[in-house]
């Protein structure tokens, strides 16, 4: 809770989103208990940069990180983060991680697990995933973004300048 009140987080399944923009995904839990909200954003340059395209040109790019956590009896469920970038030649990189209950990796004693496709042909997505039994190491290796290239001028191109450390997990 006290994360979710730092990033200006709201409950998503009592209030409406007051961005107006639901975060990219939805949690992967379902049932009657809370889901909050999260993003971060810089809405204004994303804004400019969805109007004037030109702009990307110019060293200013859409991005953004939102995530979902839900919840039951104070204890958490499912995380699910998100961090999406736009390219300047119109592909997207999204780069997710999530902490599900339960999922089917290749070797049913793994407790973390990672994967890459592209979607349409013009969005790359890198998908890391942890049980709630996964080491802290593992949690962070999925968890951990870096933003360096959302906020430089050059931009990602990408999904490992996003999410390296996933990135070298996948590779291995």
């Amino acid at each position: 809770m006290r994360i979710v009140a730092r990033y200006g987080g709201w409950e998503m399944n009592l209030n409406a989103d007051p961005h107006d923009v639901a975060p990219w995904g939805m949690g992967p839990c379902a049932g009657p208990h809370p889901r909050f909200g999260m993003r971060v954003a810089p809405d204004l340059v994303n804004r400019s940069v969805y109007s004037v395209p030109l702009l990307q040109y110019l060293g200013l790019h859409i991005w953004g990180v939102a995530g979902t956590v839900d919840g039951k009896d104070g204890k958490v469920l499912c995380i699910l983060q998100n961090v999406g970038f736009g390219r300047s030649d119109g592909h997207d990189i999204t780069v997710q991680a999530q902490m599900v209950p339960e999922f089917s990796p290749s070797d049913e004693f793994e407790t973390y697990e990672v994967r890459s496709h592209f979607i349409r042909h013009h969005i790359h997505e890198l998908v890391a995933s942890v049980l709630p039994t996964a080491s802290n190491q593992e949690k962070s290796r999925a968890f951990r973004v870096e933003l360096a290239c959302a906020t430089s001028f050059g931009g990602c191109f990408y999904a490992c300048q996003l999410a390296p450390l996933a990135w070298n997990d996948l590779s291995q």
